[in-house]
């Protein structure tokens, strides 16, 4: 899945732009990264700090 596909997933739940920050973070959010390996990385930012983060173990 990427960003894009991602970002459409989430709007057709409901879920507000605002709540997820794609492909980098933004204070109050949860951000979805993607490492240069392909893995997924996804955490809160809060204050400048990654909280909760979580990794899968691959891009697919």
């Amino acid at each position: 899945m990427t960003l894009t596909e991602l970002a459409r997933a989430l709007e057709s739940i409901g879920i507000s732009p605002a709540t997820v920050a794609l492909g980098g973070h933004a204070d109050y959010a949860w951000a979805v990264e993607q490492s240069p390996e392909g893995a997924w990385e996804v955490y809160w930012y809060e204050r400048g700090t990654k909280r909760m983060p979580a990794f899968s173990s691959s891009g697919a």
